[in-house]
């Protein structure tokens, strides 16, 4: 075909044929805004050269019709930008108008940020048709506060494409940072944000940890790791993918024990931190190692997990810290190291303890002299199925399964018809020992009633009324626990057997008609009354069903509740004026940097339509649902919404945070 000069115009100049590669290619004349140019005849390549005089510019390449219009009809356009290396640095085949290409930013970002020099745009056809005309149009814009790109270079903290204040990002592009709204802005300074601004509680009223750490000091190799002697740990960073952080520290007691964790360094884990965490001795023989025993995707070694974590000799020890899959970066974690010499405080139970939480506390239920402070008391060998120990008057009572294959054997009475029972197996404590537990439960005529393999903590067993009915109104006699290994191959040093008979009504642990909770006590204070009348801000049961959603406690903007059992849901109640937004959080209890309880919420209108449902956008595992995140959540309709929560794995407790405005 006979191919035509298009016609230039305004800030357009005309290409200068032949331009089908670098040494060839149209510069881009002064004050112009781009190109006039046609692809023809059919196969024809054309290329630009532009200069970047500004370090950081942002770069914008569009082609259009002639002077800028819509794309030339029928035409497929294929862009690709190189350096001067003749590197490609972005393509595209039709992100633009109809079928013609655009790089810019937002799609394409390495044409941010980029460094001085010589930059060529080359256009073809990608139908491999001719195009008469067509504008090829480039701008740059400098880095400022307000173009959505944030420039660390020039001390911009955030940009959100505005310069307006109050909005999260203030008009110089700085986090607007408030010690307690439970962000840690680590941007702006903050270590830790525990949503309060007090202090002594692990994070200081200037959001700042109140932990002894140090900072890491790169390189830290294995020959050359960042010393902790002096420190309760390390603050540490994942950069760039690939990175192993090291850190030593000494035991100076033979026999101490160590407990390395990853996290916040508060009780939480940072999102999207996924740590894999090492142990050397002084020889750099490998001892142990983990990847998420500790909070969320967060690391811990403790003795009561890793056994080569304690009983150490003395010397110099070495920790490895990484990313799970080593292809990712960690903008920050801090790193816990605490070593215990032997004795009562150690985590390590040892000869004449009965337990041992790590401290020398009383009142938490292991005492200064690693004492339970329950109510229990000792098995006595031999008790097999004829000749039971009796456990009336107690909590419970302390056992072992020694040698493997043994059986032990515990009675209890009912004395008033129709209580219900609860008995698990755990290390007296809220854990669960190194122990596979089963327990069976027969009735006075020697029935067996119930069996639990693992309805506790871990691999330890619980038998309640929630779970298995059968254990509720029980008419009164003597009752036998028996308690084995799972496989009866293993030996337990020492386990826990707690039994606790609640006669009918409230406390009894089974929801009666007029009680809206029973959390099998009659105490005051802990969310549900002595009265089993559910306290502020606590779920009011049954909430199982959309019309029973507990509403707003007055006063309040949270909702606590728990998840019993796998199948159980809540619904909750709130109302929003026309054009309000909502933001709701979960967390743990109390800790809204916490999660240890997976569990996901959906957002419903009154009409019964899902409108945004939620897995683990918060804390952890935790769900998040805001107006940034979901669209759906903005600008709503006024009326009645509610709230679903669904357990995703196991059980648990949790909190609601509730923000309208």
């Amino acid at each position: 075909m006979t191919c035509t000069e298009p016609a230039a115009s305004a800030g357009y100049g005309l290409e200068a044929e032949s331009n089908a590669n670098i040494v060839t290619a149209t510069p881009l004349a002064a004050d112009d805004k781009g190109w006039t140019a046609s692809l023809c005849p059919a196969g024809d390549i054309d290329v630009f050269k532009f200069e970047v005089t500004t370090a950081g510019l942002s770069l914008k390449l569009e082609i259009n019709g002639p002077g800028g219009t819509s794309c030339p009809s029928g035409a497929q356009t294929y862009l690709r930008l190189f350096d001067s290396n003749n590197v490609l640095i972005a393509e595209d085949s039709g992100g633009g108008i109809a079928g013609c290409s655009m790089i810019a930013p937002a799609t394409h970002p390495p044409v941010t940020s980029l460094a001085v020099g010589t930059y060529y745009a080359q256009v073809e056809s990608l139908l491999f048709s001719s195009i008469n005309a067509y504008t090829l149009s480039v701008a740059g814009q400098a880095p400022a506060c307000g173009d959505g790109l944030v420039q660390t270079p020039a001390g911009e903290q955030c940009d959100d494409g505005n310069t307006a204040a109050g909005d999260g990002c203030d008009d110089m592009c700085l986090v607007e940072a408030v010690c307690g709204d439970g962000t840690a802005h680590a941007v702006a300074g903050e270590q830790c944000d525990d949503g309060n601004t007090a202090a002594g509680d692990g994070c200081s009223d200037l959001c700042q940890l109140e932990a002894n750490l140090t900072q890491e000091v790169e390189p830290n190799t294995q020959a050359n790791p960042t010393s902790l002697v002096g420190f309760d740990g390390a603050f540490g960073a994942i950069n760039p993918e690939g990175d192993a952080d090291w850190f030593s520290f000494e035991v100076t007691v033979p026999g101490s024990s160590v407990v390395i964790s990853t996290s916040d360094g508060l009780s939480g884990c940072p999102m999207g931190v996924d740590t894999v965490v090492y142990l050397y001795n002084s020889a750099n023989t490998l001892l142990a190692s983990d990847d998420e025993d500790g909070e969320g995707s967060c690391s811990l070694i403790a003795p009561g997990m890793d056994a080569a974590a304690s009983n150490l000799p003395a010397g110099t020890y070495k920790i490895k810290v990484e990313d799970y899959l080593n292809n990712d970066t960690i903008t920050s974690y801090v790193l816990l190291v605490n070593v215990g010499a032997p004795g009562c405080g150690d985590l390590v139970v040892q000869v004449g303890e009965q337990c041992d939480d790590g401290n020398n506390n009383t009142g938490d239920g292991c005492s200064d002299t690693c004492q339970f402070e329950a109510n229990y008391t000792t098995e006595t060998e031999p008790n097999p199925l004829a000749n039971p120990n009796s456990i009336n008057g107690f909590d419970g009572v302390i056992g072992a399964i020694n040698p493997a294959g043994e059986v032990d054997v515990f009675s209890f009475d009912i004395t008033v018809p129709g209580s219900s029972v609860v008995i698990e197996t755990s290390d007296g404590l809220n854990g669960c020992p190194a122990f596979d537990s089963v327990i069976k439960l027969y009735n006075p005529g020697g029935m067996l009633l119930v069996t639990d393999d693992e309805g506790g903590v871990d691999s330890c067993s619980r038998i309640d009324p929630t779970a298995y009915p059968a254990v509720a109104n029980l008419p009164a006699g003597t009752y036998k626990i028996e308690v084995s290994e799972f496989l009866n191959d293993e030996t337990s040093a020492l386990y826990v057997l707690k039994v606790k008979v609640n006669p009918p009504g409230c406390g009894d642990g089974l929801l009666n008609a007029g009680e809206q909770c029973d959390d099998g006590n009659t105490t005051a204070g802990d969310g549900c009354s002595d009265l089993c009348l559910a306290e502020a801000p606590w779920e009011v049961e049954p909430n199982d069903a959309q019309p029973n959603a507990t509403p707003l406690w007055p006063g309040f903007n949270t909702w606590q509740g728990v998840i019993p059992l796998s199948g159980d849901v809540d619904w909750f109640k709130f109302n929003v004026a026309a054009g309000q937004t909502v933001t709701i959080a979960g967390h743990n209890i109390n800790a809204p940097m916490a999660c240890s309880f997976d569990f996901k919420i959906s957002l419903w209108n009154g009409g019964g339509t899902e409108l945004i449902n939620d897995d683990d956008d918060g804390v952890g595992l935790c769900p998040l649902i805001n107006p940034m995140l979901d669209p759906q959540a903005g600008t709503l309709p006024a009326g009645a919404y509610y709230i679903l929560v669904e357990p995703v794995t196991g059980t648990g407790s949790y909190q609601l945070d509730l923000t309208v405005q």
